[in-house]
């Protein structure tokens, strides 16, 4: 597993000012750079790299919740422990 440096942060105006040294450190470390407005975090610069292991690690997470929901499903319907339910009201009966 690999692990990342803790974010920089930089204001609004210094990404205006500083753009280009700004994003060299980004693509050059990889380490994020968390854009402040009034002292909140407003975006976030990811190298293209950090973005796309994120986003497959994103990908894989919703997949294995997606599997481990159909296992559960089928381990329901094979127990007979499904109901089916008629109205939106019932979800919410206890």
């Amino acid at each position: 597993m690999s692990t990342h440096p803790l974010p920089l942060t930089a204001s609004a105006s210094d990404l205006q000012r500083k753009s280009r040294e700004i994003l060299k450190k980004v693509q050059a470390d990889e380490t994020p750079v968390l854009i402040l407005k009034n002292n909140k975090t407003e975006a976030v610069l990811l190298s293209p790299r950090l973005y796309t292991e994120m986003s497959e690690k994103v990908e894989k997470f919703e997949e294995f919740l997606a599997k481990e929901a159909i296992q559960h499903y089928s381990a329901e319907k094979k127990d007979k422990k499904l109901k089916k339910l008629n109205t939106v009201e019932e979800l919410f009966e206890t």
